[in-house]
């Protein structure tokens, strides 16, 4: 097993060390204990259902990405015929496939995929290492992903393998014609790994949508799409409702609406309740303007529980000063980052024993 490594190590413009490959071999004792806890797994699969709708450009979404263009080579995998898929359970195969063993080597966690997706794609057992897995290493490598981060992205990608090689470089053409940095594209592929399943008129009209909705410039998209890579492949039916509630009902205006998403992506990722109960809390119990909010938006993604606890210990205290342009002005940021030891100190100046004693009365 160690020769093929030391052979795509070889091969590799990458910079790999030897010693990592021989560490990765040695897990492969893992898979010895995989066999008695096979399980029937159900049939169906949320990102199989996702991966066989991006191969088939399933998608109401249309290009209107106004990025600066480039010309890149034509992404043709949307209009091929549907993959599909047969399932097998993981344990009853850990100890006869080669390449099962060899991508448990790399980290893979089968486990993982089985619990998240029900079901594991049967095209693995056909699959030859050398032949059709190692050249989609070796891709990866050459696009500056560590090999460490191998196992994680095949875990939460075990359709990549599926994809044309052709295509997945033509992907990648596509985010460099849209200015996207070496560095910010390999940064895109390890944080989201299902991003190059996706066809380029899929990214493109994707990249469009959040640039029509939020009246983003090409270099804000790259900014917002770079800092929560996840957010590009979200699905629309998740996505629609939180974007009503930011630019409807909180009552923020179009700037506002830009400051927060470019600050905190991670806010289109929560549910509308949710996010309309810590607007309301930041808005109505803390007596923030909506201006603040928006300037520094971090309240809207941290624990509601978190930030009203800190919130009436600081009002207890008489130090409940949120204006910036008062004297002892305390940020969200502050109440929102840290340990309770550390609030306590920096922020309340007072003892964790006093912040504990105060919880309690609550």
């Amino acid at each position: 097993m160690l020769s093929s490594w030391k052979k795509l190590a070889l091969n590799s413009s990458h910079p790999l060390c030897i010693c990592q490959f021989i560490q990765i071999s040695l897990r492969n004792t893992f898979c010895t204990s995989v066999s008695n806890s096979a399980s029937s797994a159900p049939a169906n699969s949320t990102l199989l259902d996702e991966f066989l709708m991006v191969q088939s450009g399933v998608n109401n979404l249309k290009p209107n990405s106004v990025l600066d263009e480039l010309p890149v080579l034509e992404d043709v995998s949307h209009v091929g015929p549907p993959i599909t898929y047969k399932s097998f359970n993981f344990a009853a195969y850990a100890n006869e496939s080669v390449v099962l063993q060899k991508l448990i080597d790399l980290g893979v966690d089968f486990y993982a995929v089985e619990r998240k997706n029900k079901v594991l794609p049967s095209y693995l057992l056909q699959l030859n290492f050398e032949r059709h897995v190692q050249p989609y290493i070796q891709f990866l490598l050459d696009k500056k992903v560590p090999i460490e981060a191998l196992g994680a992205f095949f875990t939460k990608n075990p359709f990549f393998f599926q994809n044309n090689l052709d295509d997945l470089q033509v992907r990648i053409n596509y985010l460099q014609s849209k200015k996207f940095s070496d560095e910010n594209i390999t940064n895109m592929v390890i944080r989201n790994p299902r991003l190059l399943n996706f066809s380029t008129i899929l990214i493109d009209g994707r990249l469009g949508y959040f640039q029509k909705t939020f009246h983003l410039t090409g270099s804000e998209v790259r900014l917002f799409v770079s800092n929560y890579p996840p957010i590009i492949t979200r699905s629309q039916k998740l996505l629609t409702p939180i974007i009503f509630e930011v630019k409807n009902f909180s009552g923020f205006s179009r700037d506002e609406c830009k400051s927060i998403i470019l600050q905190q992506p991670y806010v289109l990722t929560l549910k509308p309740e949710e996010f309309k109960y810590r607007f309301e809390f930041m808005k109505i119990d803390m007596n923030l303007p909506l201006s603040l909010i928006a300037s520094d938006p971090v309240g809207l993604v941290n624990r509601t529980t978190r930030l009203r606890e800190r919130h009436l210990f600081l009002k207890s205290l008489n130090k409940a000063q949120y204006d910036p342009s008062q004297p002892k002005y305390v940020s969200i940021h502050k109440i929102t980052h840290g340990d309770d030891a550390t609030f306590c100190e920096s922020v309340a100046k007072s003892s964790v024993e006093t912040f504990n004693l105060f919880l309690k009365s609550l």
